[in-house]
């Protein structure tokens, strides 16, 4: 999320303002402290206009 949000140029404020989701999350989620749901994931991609691919390895 960390690097989706830099690539955007935008801080953890402006990004999660973005998306709708509270600052504190995206800090949580960026360090590791919480883990996203997939709806969160999905929800987040589609708002800023990006595909959320999974992969099983």
């Amino acid at each position: 999320m960390r690097k989706l949000r830099e690539n955007l140029g935008l801080t953890r404020r402006d990004f999660a303002q973005l998306v709708g989701k509270p600052v504190l999350l995206i800090a949580q989620i960026e360090e590791g402290t919480a883990s996203a749901s997939m709806e969160q994931l999905i929800d987040i991609a589609g708002k800023t206009n990006h595909e959320l691919m999974i992969k099983y390895l």
